[in-house]
C-alpha cells in the first residue's frame, strides 16, 4: 500500500483485505471467548455438584455412625462419639473450653469482689 508503484484501486483493495481480516480475527476472538466461557462454566458446575455430593455423602455417613441418643426411651451413651467423627470431639474440646473459661471469670470477679469488700 505505500508502496509508490501501487495504483489507487490496489490500495483500495489492500484495505478491503486488511478489514475483511480484522473482522475474522475479531470473531474467532469471540468464538474462542465463547468455548472459554462454557468451559469455565462447565468447570465450576461440575466442582460445585461434587461438593454437594461430598457433603450428602459425609451427612449419610455421618448419620449411619451415630445413632440417635434417645432409642426406645432409653438413653444412649454418646461419651465416644468424637471417636466416630472427629468434627464432634473438636466441638466438645472448644465446649469445655467455654464453659471452664466462663467459670473462671465468675470465679475471678468473685475473689475480687470480696477483696474490696474486705478492705
Amino acid at each position: 500500500m505505500h508502496s509508490p508503484d501501487c495504483t489507487e484501486d490496489m490500495k483500495e483493495k489492500c484495505q478491503d483485505l486488511i478489514s475483511d481480516a480484522e473482522k475474522l480475527r475479531e470473531e474467532q476472538h469471540e468464538r474462542r471467548n465463547a468455548i472459554w466461557g462454557g468451559a469455565a462454566a462447565l468447570a465450576l458446575t461440575t466442582v460445585a455438584t461434587a461438593y454437594v455430593a461430598s457433603e450428602q455423602n459425609k451427612a449419610q455417613t455421618r448419620s449411619m455412625y451415630m445413632p440417635p441418643s434417645n432409642i426406645n426411651g432409653f438413653q444412649r451413651d454418646t461419651s465416644l462419639d468424637y471417636l466416630l467423627d472427629p468434627q464432634l470431639a473438636i466441638q466438645q474440646v472448644q465446649q469445655q473450653e467455654y464453659e471452664e473459661y466462663e467459670t473462671y471469670k465468675k470465679l475471678s470477679g468473685m475473689d475480687i469482689r470480696s477483696n474490696l469488700g474486705a478492705t
